[in-house]
């Protein structure tokens, strides 16, 4: 099914290649803090991307912004190759804008202008003046030529239908400018964290489509309790308990005659709805972020 519809969309006219650019702010750690050495003295971004889907026709094109983390698991006062990996928000051009009295999907893939985008790649970054032996070589220890090979994800997580979203496999090539002297920063053997127990308690809520022949949004939620064991410097694994809630399984699917559950989940009852679970969650520690 995803395949014949990739099939059809892309040959459609008008096809060419997925061209862009992206600005970055960059926010290289100082080694201050105990987990800047516990991820290689990693750096922080902002980033702002422009990209042509390759179908200007249908697909048309995205800008997005998106916080990112680069971190190196090889350093040197030359190069450095990094793992990155960001995600934000994302406008597309050319989303689908079919409806229940005209059902024809202009984009099978996005559903919504407003979507998330999800990145994570390998990087290289080459510094060839990182030891500058005269005054010309020092303004070009200011730069540095970068490459990237990123996979990057579109979706509107089915707040809008169609939600089965774009991937890219995306090369890029560039050069960071760093307006003060590059220091070399070296990593230290940081105090280890203690060991030790913690409970999260974790609510979300939103909402979804069920298809594009019917526009009503249904209410999601999850909470989550769990207890978490602190392993290592970047690592805590937890135990927990979830409950999830979805509206549209206790609701008439009018207009959706294709819909796998028609006539299941129709009589209102609150049990459709909701829902619980066990997991075991393993998360890195990123300061005091967790993913």
């Amino acid at each position: 099914n995803t395949g014949s519809t990739a099939k059809n969309y892309f040959s459609a006219a008008d096809p060419r290649p997925i061209l862009g650019a992206e600005f970055a702010l960059e926010w290289p750690t100082t080694g201050s803090k105990n987990y800047h050495h516990y991820f290689n003295i990693p750096t922080i971004g902002l980033a702002f991307t422009y990209l042509n889907l390759g179908n200007e026709k249908q697909l048309g094109h995205t800008a997005a912004v998106y916080p990112y983390v680069n971190i190196p698991f090889v350093r040197s006062p030359y190069i450095d190759f990094y793992f990155s990996g960001g995600m934000g928000l994302a406008y597309v051009s050319n989303y689908d804008k079919s409806t229940p009295e005209n059902p024809t999907i202009t984009n099978p893939l996005i559903g919504s202008p407003l979507n998330a985008i999800l990145r994570g790649g390998i990087g290289l970054a080459i510094r060839p003046y990182a030891e500058p032996k005269n005054e010309k070589e020092e303004r070009k220890a200011h730069y540095t030529i970068t490459g990237e090979l990123s996979w990057i994800h579109l979706n509107s997580c089915s707040f809008s239908q169609p939600s089965t979203g774009i991937n890219a496999l995306v090369g890029q090539i560039g050069f960071k400018y760093n307006p003060d002297d590059m220091e070399n920063i070296v990593r230290q053997k940081a105090e280890k964290l203690p060991h030790y127990f913690s409970m999260d308690i974790f609510v979300a809520g939103g909402a979804k489509e069920l298809t594009h022949l019917n526009d009503t949004k249904f209410g999601v939620g999850n909470i989550n309790l769990a207890f978490y064991f602190q392993a290592a410097n970047v690592y805590r694994i937890g135990l927990g308990i979830d409950g999830f809630f979805d509206n549209s399984f206790a609701n008439k699917h009018i207009a959706c005659p294709h819909f796998k559950y028609q006539g299941m989940y129709d009589n209102h009852d609150w049990r459709n709805q909701v829902k619980a679970g066990v997991c075991l969650s393993n998360e890195i520690v990123f300061g005091r972020i967790t993913t």
